[in-house]
């Protein structure tokens, strides 16, 4: 996976027959990833890194296996670009729903709303 990527990670050495077994099966496909390396380009635009815009990026990016995905981004562009440049989060936010979420399910079915309000407020 570091050719991917750019990090090295340590699977199963199962694991790693496997992807070698299925990249034997495809060396254009490889070449093609490592040639372009859009994900780690794409990667250092997420992290601020180089000097690299969004949308260079998407354009080099449509001509390989990212294509897809690419497009999808192009499509919202706009919002991609205001994510990547506004400091704002929602990840507080998510954070909350999510703990909230939890505490719905472990009562679900055992009590009523009175009890659930209970417990997130005790927990807040």
């Amino acid at each position: 996976m570091a050719w991917f990527t750019g990090t090295t990670f340590n699977f199963h050495p199962g694991f790693t027959e496997l992807v070698r077994a299925c990249v034997a099966l495809k060396p254009t496909r490889l070449r093609q990833i490592r040639r372009g390396s859009a994900a780690k380009r794409f990667h250092q635009v997420l992290r601020r890194e180089g000097g690299e815009t969004l949308q260079d990026v998407l354009a080099a990016a449509s001509t390989t296996l990212l294509a897809n995905f690419t497009a999808s981004l192009g499509r919202d562009s706009d919002a991609v670009q205001a994510a990547l440049n506004l400091p704002w989060t929602t990840s507080p936010v998510e954070g909350q729903v999510s703990r909230i979420k939890t505490i719905k399910r472990t009562i679900y079915g055992r009590a009523d709303f009175d009890l659930l309000r209970a417990r997130v407020l005790q927990a807040a």
